[in-house]
């Protein structure tokens, strides 16, 4: 049978289309995935650059892609039409310090697109035991256990606890000085200023931002500008920032500039001036020469910037209207002095009295009319809540000073209180400068619960919200492109957080998408408790916490750190040094008393001494015991002479005349375990361990899949230690040495092993999955002093939910563990991933574990180099399932672990 010509044609040609069409569907690439798109919205990127219209895809907890995204997919889309999307907002002055561990949710602030908070004008570290009492003391309505000793103890733990915004803190100036020194008006000795200047260094390394202080306030008021600029030159070594609430904001505003300008000078740290204004009318024409200094100080190169709240009163004590020194020695002597009529006559008059020594509220308000009672401690008091000073000085028939004193006295509290003393033309001065950034100064609450017990600040609920829709679309004092570099870009840089800030890819996913036509605070003076409207979705860290306006109940808000802490853990990979000499093996430790220890170190080939873990000088080798200090530090020209025993192991040290004891740290010298002393048997504790149930938790969490190590990566070694008596209760905890962890966290792991394979290194395993009962043995086993190296059972710890793991490094070539500066489990400073001692090839290896497990999701824990959790901790349950069992309950042919019920509680699936 023939075919026409025009058919055969007609034939190829579709046979050649079809051909072309099957190859375009072979080399087109596969369409993106994401986890969450957020399509079609007006992007403002936190640049302060014209918006622009795009998507934005998010994967895990960073942004994944900015662009055309509309082939991609993704199992959550948010429509964005319509509404600008922008980079979460950071407040840059946050007193949600307590409010955040009674609520997580943080809903006054994550309605206005906050995700991410600053503390500091007053620290929650580190404390003492007379500070910790006296903070139970002055709880009010907010009731709270302080679990906590160190500032960066104190961010874990909100982390821990579940909160829905990041948190971050400066260390508190006056927290330092009151650890230190107590509340008295005295300076510091030369030896307290050495105490105050090693807490500072501790909480620069550990994630601290810098230094912060509130002048007006005792016990900050009663240091001295030096005192302030010797504790900033420390935090300046770990690229901290100086932030303040001045000296003055009223009379001697000029001057509470220069002195803040000073101290950036002299210390070399960047400065942040804390809710920038001009308090009382007399001193409202200032603002423009406050302008123009700063501008002048920016021109000569320093960093100067300030933040600032949106509403013309401020917020303080009632108590801030007496003069600090009422409060010389503490609030209780502050109520003897009340208490006493002579000196209740003298604190009377110094307030009547105007004066530039103190800032003084009252006479600054203008009026007791003009001074809002808020919150009180007492429920006797309540009842005044929302009314004037004046209002109340009338009800008592006294006059307002006498009222103030007869108040605070009664309230045993400082009286939460509203100043009216701003103008508002001074507000719009401020908003239009380019350095300014915004702070809410209050705390993160709810119209609801506790809160509603005593009146707010409207700056609680509207500070952001009302930038956006009084100062920007209804004033337009700024433009929205601007106000989003202010509420982002700006504050993230000026603190130096780790990729926040801005819509960029590889961003952490904190994004904001919100209504710019219907934005406004609501909260008044006369009704504050309102939320903010205009706010649709916010996402913290990739996950979403607010949904069409409603909270999801999503708590993924992490604890960020200054780069000091940053810098240490992800500084650029350095060549790997060589060993030092084994001669100096013995000299290599520590010396000298718990306050004032002397580090003797190896850093790039030789020998270092460190001094306040902040003075480092080298030392040049005289003869085999004798070191001479080399030119440049305090010691230059100075010799150290070691004193050694039969084996080689230095004993004490010489300084000039002054001979130093050689301290013992750790285990005895070639020791594989540093044991603890239990505090009962341990067999009685595990018996009563295996007999108890877990934490209830709620929540929906993912299906376990809990995988084993060594069967995804055989390179992958154990010594798990709670498998053997080697460990610091000689207690064996498992009978099987096995190593699991979930899914996703193995997988993470298994990639560090590939990079870590290149450069000729293992991982050597100690310990991963744990049962909830092991961990409840060792917290009821050690001491209540070294609990900080122990996870709370009460609150289940990461290795209970999979997504932990003890581990180190081992020579591929030799297969022998690599030395660190300390060992597994040493419950001593050195065990600390910033620890500055040991040799240059110790804390090389140390950084070399620590960056390779950073770059796939893992955070080391601050206390311990070896332990690592991974970023979905989270989103898993605590378990307690021997390892005996599972093998048995666990069925891993397809990673899926078979529940009961999705949605029941831990403690119905896991017993």
């Amino acid at each position: 049978m023939k075919t026409k010509p025009q058919k055969l044609l007609a034939l190829t040609l579709i046979f050649a289309l079809s051909v072309l069409a099957i190859a375009q569907r072979r080399i087109r690439p596969e369409a993106q995935s994401f986890d969450i798109i957020i399509r079609g919205g007006t992007l403002y990127d936190g640049t302060g650059r014209a918006p622009i219209k795009a998507d934005v895809g998010i994967k895990g907890d960073r942004i994944a892609a900015v662009g055309n995204l509309s082939r991609a997919t993704a199992p959550t889309i948010v429509d964005a039409q319509g509404l600008a999307v922008a980079p979460g907002f950071i407040n840059m002055l946050s007193h949600s310090e307590t409010s955040l561990i009674v609520d997580g949710r943080s809903l006054s602030e994550i309605k206005q697109g906050v995700t991410t908070q600053i503390f500091g004008e007053l620290s929650m570290g580190p404390l003492n035991d007379q500070m910790k009492r006296r903070l139970r003391e002055s709880q009010g309505d907010v009731k709270y256990d302080i679990e906590w000793t160190t500032l960066a103890e104190f961010l874990n733990y909100l982390e821990q606890r579940g909160i829905s915004q990041n948190v971050a803190s400066f260390i508190g100036a006056p927290t330092i000085r009151e650890y230190v020194i107590g509340l008295e008006d005295k300076p510091p000795t030369p030896k307290q200023l050495d105490e105050m200047r090693e807490l500072v260094r501790r909480e620069m390394q550990a994630g601290a931002l810098g230094i912060t202080t509130a002048l007006i306030y005792p016990p900050a008021f009663f240091a001295k500008t030096e005192e302030l600029i010797e504790l900033c030159k420390v935090a300046a070594k770990y690229q901290g920032k100086y932030t303040t609430h001045m000296r003055s904001e009223g009379n001697q505003l000029i001057e509470g500039v220069q002195e803040t300008i000073r101290i950036s000078r002299e210390a070399g740290l960047p400065a942040e001036i804390y809710h920038l204004k001009a308090s009382g009318a007399a001193n409202w024409p200032r603002m423009d020469q406050v302008i123009r200094i700063i501008e002048d100080a920016r021109r000569q190169g320093l960093k100067i910037t300030a933040n600032m709240y949106t509403y013309p009163a401020g917020g303080t004590g009632l108590d801030a209207s007496m003069p600090p020194w009422v409060f010389d020695g503490g609030r209780e002597a502050a109520y003897k002095r009340l208490q006493d009529p002579a000196t209740r006559k003298k604190i009377a008059d110094a307030i009547r009295t105007p004066t530039n020594e103190w800032e003084n509220l009252f006479l600054l308000a203008g009026s007791s009319d003009r001074i809002l009672l808020a919150s009180f401690k007492t429920d006797k008091l309540k009842p005044l809540t929302g009314k004037t000073l004046a209002e109340v000085a009338r009800m008592r028939g006294k006059d307002p000073v006498e009222t103030i004193m007869d108040l605070v006295l009664e309230d045993r509290s400082r009286i939460g209180t509203i100043y009216f003393l701003m103008s508002e033309d001074n507000i719009k001065k401020q908003i239009r400068q380019p350095w300014v950034s915004f702070g809410s100064d209050a705390a993160s609450i709810a119209p609801e619960g506790v809160f509603l017990k005593s009146s707010a600040h409207p700056r609680a609920y509207g500070n952001f919200a009302r930038l956006l829709g009084k100062y920007v679309r209804e004033e337009k004092v700024i433009s929205l492109a601007e106000a989003v570099r202010r509420l982002s870009g700006l504050p993230a840089t000026n603190l130096g957080l780790d990729h926040r800030g801005f819509l960029k890819e590889g961003m952490f996913a904190d994004v904001v998408v919100f209504d710019a036509d219907t934005i406004a605070d609501r909260a008044t003076f006369e009704n504050p408790h309102q939320l903010a409207v205009g706010v649709k979705h916010v996402f913290v860290n990739g996950l979403q916490v607010l949904r069409d306006g409603e909270h999801t109940g999503a708590k993924p808000g992490r604890a960020l750190w200054g780069p000091g802490k940053i810098s240490q853990s992800s500084a650029s990979t350095q060549a790997k040094p060589s060993p030092p000499p084994l001669r100096w093996r013995g000299f290599i430790g520590e010396y000298g008393p718990d306050n004032d220890i002397l580090y003797v170190l190896e850093k790039d080939g030789k020998l270092c001494v460190l001094f306040k873990r902040v003075e480092l000088e080298t030392l040049k080798e005289v003869s085999n015991n004798v070191f001479k200090f080399e030119e440049g530090g305090a010691h230059a020209g100075k010799q150290l002479v070691f004193k050694r025993d039969p084996h080689g192991q230095a004993t004490q040290v010489k300084l000039d005349s002054v001979t130093i004891k050689r301290r013992q740290v750790g285990p005895e010298e070639g020791a594989p375990q540093l044991h603890i002393s239990p505090v009962r048997p341990v067999n009685e504790l595990l018996t009563e361990a295996l007999a108890a149930q877990p934490p209830k938790e709620s929540g929906d969490f993912r299906r376990p899949d809990l995988v084993e190590l060594t069967k995804l990566d055989n390179s992958i070694k154990l010594d798990i230690r709670y498998a053997t008596t080697n460990n610091f209760l000689g207690t064996v905890f498992y009978s099987q040495p096995r190593a699991f962890m979930q899914r996703p966290a193995a997988e993470a792991l298994v990639r560090v092993s590939r990079k870590l394979k290149a450069q000729g290194y293992g991982l050597l395993v100690h310990d991963a999955y744990r049962p909830w009962y092991v961990t409840k043995v060792f917290w009821d086993a050690t001491p209540e002093d070294k609990h900080v190296f122990v996870a709370d059972p009460s609150k289940g710890s990461r290795h209970n939910r999979g997504c932990a793991v003890d581990l180190t490094l081992y020579d591929l070539r030799t297969g022998k563990p690599v030395e660190m500066v300390s060992t597994y489990d040493e419950t001593t400073d050195r065990a600390y991933p910033n620890y500055p001692g040991g040799t240059s090839l110790q804390r090389w290896h140390r950084e070399l574990l620590r960056r390779a497990m950073e770059a796939e999701g893992f955070t080391v824990y601050e206390a311990e180099w070896w332990h690592f959790d991974y970023k979905d901790w989270q989103k898993y349950p605590i378990m307690n399932v021997r390892f005996e069992s599972v093998g048995r309950i666990f069925h891993f042919p397809f990673g899926i672990f078979h529940l009961p019920s999705e949605r029941a509680s831990h403690s119905q699936r896991f017993v």
